[in-house]
């Protein structure tokens, strides 16, 4: 969480090592690792982030933003969805759809570096939208806090939205009280798999 692709690298850099004393990965010194697909040739690892993307959203900037992006080379599809146009809760994950560079460093620079430029697109958009729509932005916000706390049967598309727009509303500095943490920690314990596994131990 909070964009760190550095750890994380560092975390499966360290199984990958662990792995190699028990297992021999097929590779060449001229290509990298082999697989059986060629986008996974090279470094065969592949950076995506979850990004939400509200801001941009409710602003109308993301399709230009989700054209330019695709035009580096990056892929960019709704995490909740899957259309490149449209994602529950706005939230997009954005990849590098290949290794074959096989250039570690610059794949971790490269995606740093358009995430840093969407991150600072994502906060104008929204500093724009409390000050020219922060009543509109209230009522979104302040609407989904009081559902979710005071509903009994929330389905999972709507429960998504629900906590985007407290993000949102905590974000912008409407709401206090919560934590962006736990609210991501809810999008994942509201997956069916989830739900299901709660209520088969019953607790």
């Amino acid at each position: 969480a909070g964009f760190s692709i550095e750890p994380c690298f560092d975390l499966v850099s360290g199984i990958d090592t662990e792995l190699q004393k028990k297992l021999q990965f097929s590779a060449l010194p001229s290509l990298g690792y082999l697989t059986q697909n060629i986008f996974n040739v090279g470094s065969a690892m592949k950076i995506s982030v979850i990004a939400s993307l509200q801001g941009l959203c409710k602003t109308g900037l993301l399709d230009r933003i989700i054209r330019d992006y695709l035009s580096q080379g990056f892929s960019v599809q709704g995490y909740y969805g899957g259309s490149k146009n449209e994602s529950l809760g706005c939230l997009y994950q954005i990849a590098s759809p290949s290794s074959a560079p096989g250039d570690i460093s610059l794949q971790l620079s490269k995606m740093g570096q358009a995430i840093d430029k969407l991150i600072a697109l994502e906060k104008k958009a929204r500093t724009d939208l409390l000050n020219s729509r922060r009543t509109e932005m209230e009522d979104l916000s302040f609407r989904a806090l009081c559902v979710a706390k005071y509903a009994r049967f929330i389905e999972r598309e709507e429960a998504i939205e629900l906590l985007e727009r407290i993000r949102l509303g905590l974000d912008l500095g409407l709401i206090i009280g919560a934590k962006n943490t736990d609210l991501t920690a809810l999008l994942y314990r509201i997956q069916t798999a989830h739900l299901d596994f709660v209520k088969s131990t019953g607790s």
